[in-house]
């Protein structure tokens, strides 16, 4: 006797590009709200502290699209 699941649909990852985008897009706005509070109560440190983290979670996005977009372009061999 064989079990077989058999899916009624399969994206194959093809909506996790979107969903990836869509947290970086609300990451990098999180962090750029952050640093507007931190310049508007004048607490330069914690600003200047947070000013790195928009490029470093851009460099992030980049490796990701760079390193898993090609697998979730090509489907699964199951």
């Amino acid at each position: 006797l064989l079990n077989v699941y058999m899916p009624k649909f399969e994206t194959c990852g093809k909506f996790w590009p979107i969903v990836h985008n869509g947290l970086v897009f609300s990451l990098i706005l999180m962090q750029a709200i952050a640093i507007g509070i931190f310049a508007l109560k004048k607490l330069a440190l914690a600003s200047s502290l947070t000013i790195p983290l928009p490029v470093l979670t851009l460099i992030f996005s980049w490796y990701c699209r760079k390193r898993f977009l090609s697998m979730l372009n090509t489907y699964s061999a199951e």
